[in-house]
């Protein structure tokens, strides 16, 4: 695997040798190589420590030796998942997200071959969408980014007969059945009352899981089966309209709980009456509080009347008590009036006597 190393003229050399190999029908010996190169590429290979080391550094090319001969020269395919595993290094030595823009130049320093795979697959969006692992997330104001797919576990049911539920029990795992909506497929749905009506006989046991849809597609009743599934890109499958998933991959179900139906109805039962005890004692309790409350809203208001008496006579005591002033001030001053009165008596009196002296 080629590195930081990696030069461009390296890289000229690699596209000649790959052109090479395929003008001579994949493979090329080993002893016609150097004279079809110009001298500054014949001194890469040199400086690479000859045609056999320039090979081991790059994926794309593979040097096989022979007794009879001195080696061919061939292409060597890059593998999607080699692809895949180098993105998903980059993206963590970007720190989660690697830039749109920055994936085929990265990927490039790992040899043309990367790039042709990715390529070949219509583009990083599309390589990505190919790739459960692998995440395009498109942003407005930039070119967008890939990073690691977070697997989301969709919690789901599964109805079936007692015998099945035991052989899944015993087994760990579930089995892809023979037909369905969606073919040869395992089926689930979001509520248990839907998974229950979907099966044909009456169901004894309901499998709740927690399942890795991956990449999911929708499609119409009997339009998509296991190998359209795959060749899709696909790991599972909606169905239009329908509250019906379809798996192909036991590894993708987490099994939680088996909830026996039978036994659930009997415990529901004794749940019911538990329930009405419950209830009925709620409604005591409400009552006696709505006796409290009433209790407390009849003393408030005898307290608020009280206080108003309290207040009335109050007010009466402060009347009077106003009056009696009043009837005081007028004594004083009808009291001063009289002594006015007798005072200016006296002096009239006085000299009245003095004139007749």
């Amino acid at each position: 695997m080629p590195g930081a190393a990696t030069t461009t003229r390296d890289v000229h050399v690699l596209a000649t040798l790959l052109a090479l190999i395929d003008e001579a029908g994949g493979e090329l010996a080993a002893s016609q190589v150097m004279p079809k190169l110009c001298d500054e590429k014949k001194t890469a290979v040199r400086v690479a420590g000859g045609l056999k080391q320039f090979c081991t550094k790059y994926c794309e090319l593979e040097f096989r030796t022979s007794i009879c001969a001195d080696g061919h020269v061939c292409r060597q395919d890059v593998s999607a998942r080699a692809v895949v595993d180098v993105v998903l290094a980059l993206i963590e030595v970007a720190g989660g997200r690697l830039s749109a823009s920055r994936i085929i130049p990265e990927v490039s320093k790992h040899g043309l071959g990367f790039k042709s795979v990715i390529n070949r697959a219509g583009g990083p969006k599309k390589f990505c969408k190919q790739h459960e692992e692998l995440e395009f997330v498109t942003s407005v104001g930039c070119d967008g980014w890939v990073q690691r797919r977070v697997v989301k576990m969709t919690r789901l049911y599964h109805a079936t007969c007692r015998a099945a539920a035991e052989s899944i029990k015993q087994e760990g795992r579930f089995r892809c059945g023979e037909r369905g909506f969606a073919g040869g497929a395992i089926y689930f749905s979001g509520e248990q009352h839907a998974a229950c009506r979907k099966l044909r006989d009456t169901p004894d046991v309901v499998i709740t899981c927690d399942v890795d849809l991956g990449l999911m597609t929708e499609a119409k009743r009997y339009d998509m089966d296991k190998d359209k599934c795959e060749a899709s890109g696909f790991n599972s499958v909606k169905i239009c309209a329908l509250d019906v998933y379809a798996v192909y991959d036991p590894h993708r179900i987490q099994i939680v709980r088996f909830t026996d139906l039978q036994q659930e109805q009997v415990q529901l039962e004794g749940t019911t009456r538990q329930q009405e005890q419950l209830r009925h004692q709620e409604e005591q309790r409400q009552q006696e509080v709505e006796r409290q409350l009433q209790r407390k809203r009849q003393q408030e208001e005898a307290e608020r009347h009280a206080c108003k008496s309290y207040q009335f006579c109050q007010l009466q005591q402060k009347h009077q008590q106003q009056q009696e002033d009043m009837t005081r001030r007028a004594q004083k001053r009808q009291q001063g009036h009289v002594r006015h009165q007798e005072a200016a008596r006296t002096v009239t009196t006085r000299c009245d006597k003095c004139n007749l002296m």
